[in-house]
């Protein structure tokens, strides 16, 4: 039973002034003392679903009822500053606390008072001891609060709604696992350099593994893949999908797709021009001609009949490449000379040599020979003695 009635309130300055009621107060009470204040003339009215207690303010302020719980003596870490407790029976009769609100002092030191509040319900076997929400100001940060929502690593907190996080740190015990019963969706911010970066240490035995029935990568630049070890795209049917070429480097080689319909070509990222690719210029045969060279066992390579003598050979540069420098290598028993130049294949035009001088040296290209329609390499080798021999011609390719 519940006593309803005014609380009024009067001046001590002066005396018999009755003002306005300010509060309402609701009164519990056991059902004898009710009667008798019914049988006075007291209202008295039963509260639906149990007893209950009620602070109301009526003033026209911003300002609530509130309700303190004080505790006077000077505080010690975790000392408990108040409790509410919900109790009830089972369906068995037995009592259990249900449900606990626990006010604690996390830090009692002065100047860096820090509160706790914790939040418990009995689980499963009606213990009470396990709290499922902390808030705990004791972080030695001012303006910082943690937060601890749960309990048990196979607790489930449920967010009705989005999630939004100002930090940048989320770390998990175990492995976590991310289940999403739509579309998964990362969107990065506009900004330079790595906007999404998945480390899974450097250890050779941590594996990043995608696992699903299509995995379909869009990027408006470059994509780079880079393995010190071994790349690996194992499918029934893979496919490569670009408007231009697509290139895979390692070391150094390197896989080209053509742009084109084609056979997929492997590319050596240094390309060795051989004697027997050479062949004498002009009329030469006349004074002399190249031929195989054996020097007593050695200095194998290709030499000429005469002084004097021009050699020439041409090199295709793959789609997706060009040549940077260029290397020739003889036993240089004179003043030899090698030089690269850009011809067009489709009229036998040159234009200047882009590099040349002795042999033995590796000399950079002055514009470097791109692959293209109209454009193959033109190395030409002079020699200076019949002693000359040549081994090779190195020629070094880089992606475009």
């Amino acid at each position: 039973m519940v006593l309803e009635g005014i609380a009024n309130w009067a001046s001590i300055t002066q005396p018999n002034t009755r003002f306005e009621p300010k509060y309402c107060i609701d009164v519990i009470l056991e059902d004898t003392a009710a009667q008798e204040l019914k049988n006075q003339g007291f209202t008295i009215k039963d509260k639906e679903g149990g007893p209950t207690i009620t602070l109301s303010n009526s003033n026209a302020d911003a300002f609530g009822p509130s309700l303190k719980l004080v505790k006077t003596q000077n505080g010690a870490d975790n000392d408990i500053l108040g409790k509410l407790t919900w109790t009830a029976k089972d369906d068995g009769g037995g009592v259990h606390d249900f449900a606990t609100i626990i006010a604690s002092i996390a830090d009692a030191t002065a100047g860096q008072e820090a509160g706790k509040l914790e939040f418990a319900v009995a689980e499963y076997d009606g213990s009470i001891s396990t709290v499922g929400l902390k808030l705990d100001g004791d972080t030695d940060a001012d303006g910082e609060i943690d937060v601890t929502i749960g309990a048990g690593a196979a607790s489930m907190t449920t967010i009705v709604g989005d999630l939004d996080i100002d930090g940048d740190n989320m770390t998990s015990a175990g492995a976590m696992t991310f289940t999403p019963v739509g579309k998964y969706t990362i969107v990065a911010p506009d900004i330079s350099g790595a906007v999404f970066h998945l480390d899974a240490n450097a250890d050779t035995d941590n594996i990043v593994d995608i696992d699903a029935g299509r995995l379909d990568i869009d990027c408006s630049e470059n994509v780079s893949i880079e393995a010190t070890g071994t790349a690996e795209l194992a499918g029934s049917t893979v496919t490569l999908d670009s408007a231009g070429a697509i290139t895979f480097e390692r070391g150094s080689s390197a896989v080209e797709v053509p742009d084109v319909a084609g056979t997929l070509q492997v590319v050596d990222l240094v390309k060795y021009l051989l004697p027997s690719d050479f062949i004498v210029n002009d009329a030469a045969f006349v004074r002399g001609y190249m031929y195989a060279a054996d020097d007593a066992g050695s200095n194998y390579g290709g030499t000429w009949q005469d002084a004097g003598l021009q050699s020439w050979a041409w090199y295709q540069i793959p789609k997706g490449f060009k040549i940077t420098h260029m290397y020739a290598r003889g036993n240089v028993t004179s003043s030899t000379d090698c030089s690269i130049f850009q011809l067009d294949p489709t009229d036998g035009t040159r234009g200047s040599a882009l590099a040349s001088g002795i042999w033995g040296t590796n000399r950079s290209l002055s514009t470097a020979i791109t692959s293209a329609d109209d454009a193959v390499a033109l190395v030409v080798v002079d020699n200076n003695a019949n002693t000359d021999i040549i081994y090779s011609v190195k020629l070094t390719l880089a992606l475009v």
